[in-house]
């Protein structure tokens, strides 16, 4: 059997990065079995539990583990790199972040955070950059989900969220 190589994984980023149909979403407002210890990700979901809301996500750049790094996500650095010289260094990460301002979506506790690429907004809804689970007629595959500790959202927070996705 024969394996997917370093250049396809590299395609795959790219591909991501340069997507105009992403979009981030969260939801769960349910309790965990053991809130302390949110169960692990199964890699056959198609869908988060009770989505909350959508948001279409505009920074999606390439990234690469360095030590000097200006981004930072789990306790590791990463720096940007330019989609041409994404081949000569390897780059199979892609960075993105987007958030909820406290009066888009309704308040409410979540602990999933999921990229869905390919959504369909319902009938006037096509150029809005957030939407309820009622705007949503299809929210494309989910390509990427968390889950986590239930996070809080108030009406003086805006829920900033930030993944690195790695091909």
């Amino acid at each position: 059997m024969g394996i997917l190589t370093t250049d396809f994984r590299v395609s795959l980023a790219k591909a991501q990065a340069a997507a105009t149909n992403v979009w981030g979403a969260i939801g769960r407002t349910a309790a965990w079995p053991n809130e302390l210890d949110p169960p692990a990700e199964v890699v056959g979901t198609v869908a988060i539990d009770t989505p909350i809301g959508y948001k279409k996500i505009l920074t999606k750049q390439l990234v690469v583990q360095d030590a000097g790094g200006a981004i930072q996500f789990k306790n590791q650095n990463y720096t940007l790199v330019d989609p041409a010289d994404a081949f000569d260094q390897n780059v199979v990460r892609v960075f993105l972040e987007f958030s909820f301002d406290y009066d888009e979506v309704p308040l409410s506790s979540f602990r999933q955070i999921g990229i869905y690429s390919g959504l369909v907004p319902t009938a006037g809804n096509e150029l809005a950059l957030v939407l309820l689970p009622s705007q949503v007629a299809n929210a494309g595959g989910l390509i990427y989900y968390d889950n986590r500790l239930k996070e809080d959202r108030f009406i003086d927070k805006k829920n900033i969220l930030r993944r690195i996705i790695q091909f």
